[in-house]
């Protein structure tokens, strides 16, 4: 498929430098950040694919 892996805010983490406030808040809430790593090249046919994949990521997601 397109997506190589998929991850949370919590499990992967950019390199940029952040401050301790930041810090707290990514580990509270980093479980609600999804992070996509793809693979290949995009086109129409798989990027409705991948419109279709990031979908149900979230048809379980209760909307506050």
């Amino acid at each position: 498929g397109i997506v190589k892996f998929q991850a949370t805010g919590k499990e992967i983490r950019s390199r940029i430098e952040r401050s301790m406030e930041q810090c707290v808040l990514l580990n509270e809430n980093g479980d609600e950040i999804q992070v996509l790593v793809l693979q290949n090249y995009l086109f129409f046919g798989n990027a409705a694919k991948l419109s279709h994949y990031i979908f149900t990521m979230f048809e379980d997601v209760e909307i506050e």
